[in-house]
């Protein structure tokens, strides 16, 4: 996710891939696991390691899909209009979805036992999903890694982008239709280095705006308060890691971060991901007290703290939230992963690099048999046993167990997480949850406007 590495690529791109365990005829009835890929709505597609299915559906005796939708400027410019309306790449999702409703059971699946999963940007579109009424009775069940969608931009953000690019090659701009036919005109190369270059950060160029026909009218938090009639009422699994931010400090990043020597420099980081994501205000002083930054520590320091925030500003907190809300609705089973890998799974050791962005999602989907053939027998075996637990819970959707310990049911008085580490346990209270008190502290607001000085 985020490597420098380049593929070859076609606008013809909208194809799904289909799993089914050998043997399986039109006249079964399997569950049907459906994989959304992540990559912060600008990079993924079905064909790579993490997302494939064949894995899952040989050891789970399921069918697995995932596929492609459109990214960046093309899934997700809104103008308003009807050439580019936002959430386009949703739109291709609910296809999907609406294909395995129509076509999966001449494959050997159950159209009415289809679980959704999905990482990152995946599991921001699940949550998409839960909220829209298109998406209303298309699946059962859904298990949400590292996300929620923020919906913090809006149509004159997503403008004010795309006008950049169109002065950037001397386009007219006076109207958004002059803008859209000016980048049907683009080649989809350049269409893409210009969105980079006009990109707020790496991981942010043009994403899920509010106020849409896919979702309804407001921001994520006008949609949270009218839940009720909003919510596809189905049980979920939904959680995080310990190290959701360690991913964003590494050389994977094509734009690697700034080094932080400082606290200054340190603290200005911080409030830049403030202002690119949904995080209400910076509070400098809880900040500093939460992250226990002071202007003496050095430089590895600074970064573990910084990765601490990001991921609790763009994952924990965001997802610890969505859970409190819809769990008023329907079932919520809701983990936090700290068990790091024995084998190195992501090019470094992992008892450094830690429970990181992304890695509850490879062990459930057996992601992990398709990239690596030396794995650790731990790292099997707590793989193996995290595959039975989604199987499980996509035939059912009934409370879901790890290794014989039931994930208890969340909701906002009880705050019961479950464990994923090497002896699993519940806890009450989630362990980021201080660090979410100071960074929701004031009320939320889904887009924030601050100053890139200290």
């Amino acid at each position: 996710m985020f490597t420098t590495e380049t593929f070859n690529f076609s606008e013809d791109c909208l194809f799904l891939n289909l799993w089914r365990p050998k043997g399986t005829t039109a006249k079964d009835s399997k569950a049907v696991v459906v994989v959304f890929h992540g990559g912060g709505y600008v990079a993924g597609d079905g064909s790579e390691h993490d997302w494939r299915g064949g894995s899952l559906s040989a050891l789970g005796d399921v069918i697995v899909i995932n596929f492609n939708y459109r990214l960046g400027v093309f899934g997700f410019l809104d103008l308003g209009i009807e050439e580019a309306p936002g959430h386009q790449g949703h739109w291709d999702q609910l296809l999907v979805l609406e294909w395995v409703r129509d076509n999966v059971r001449n494959f050997g699946g159950d159209p009415e036992r289809v679980l959704l999963i999905g990482v990152s940007a995946g599991s921001f579109s699940i949550s998409a999903h839960l909220m829209s009424p298109h998406s209303r009775g298309l699946f059962h069940a859904a298990v949400l890694d590292a996300g929620i969608v923020a919906l913090g931009d809006t149509i004159e953000d997503s403008a004010e982008r795309a006008t950049k690019i169109a002065n950037s090659v001397s386009c007219s701009n006076s109207t958004v239709e002059e803008i859209v036919e000016c980048l049907k005109n683009l080649d989809a190369s350049l269409l893409l280095e210009l969105q980079q270059e006009f990109a707020v950060s790496q991981t942010y160029v043009f994403r899920p705006t509010q106020s849409n026909e896919f979702i309804g009218d407001g921001s994520l938090e006008e949609l949270l308060a009218t839940a009720a009639e909003n919510f596809n009422h189905v049980p979920i699994i939904i959680g995080d890691s310990a190290k959701e931010g360690a991913f964003l400090m590494t050389e994977r990043v094509n734009e690697p971060l700034p080094e932080l020597a400082t606290l200054e420099q340190t603290l200005g980081l911080m409030r830049n991901i403030c202002e690119w994501h949904f995080v209400p205000e910076f509070p400098v002083d809880s900040i500093m007290s939460a992250y226990e930054l002071s202007d003496d520590m050095d430089t590895f320091a600074y970064r573990n703290a910084t990765a601490d925030f990001i991921g609790d500003s763009l994952f924990v907190c965001p997802v610890t939230k969505f859970a409190a809300v819809y769990s008023k609705y329907s079932m919520v089973y809701h983990y936090f992963w700290e068990r790091k890998t024995v084998s190195s799974t992501v090019g470094a050791d992992p008892w450094a690099f830690g429970a990181y962005h992304g890695i509850p999602f490879y062990h459930m989907l057996g992601s992990f048999f398709e990239s690596f053939d030396d794995l650790a027998p731990e790292d099997v075996s707590y793989s193996m046993a995290a595959i039975e637990m989604l199987v499980e819970f996509a035939k059912t959707a009934k409370q879901p167990s790890f290794r014989g310990v039931s994930l208890p049911a969340f909701d906002a008085l009880n705050k019961k997480v479950f464990i994923f580490d090497d002896s699993p346990h519940t806890v009450s209270g989630h362990p980021r949850q201080n660090f979410c008190d100071t960074l929701f502290s004031a009320e939320s607001r889904s887009t924030v406007k601050t100053s890139d000085e200290l």
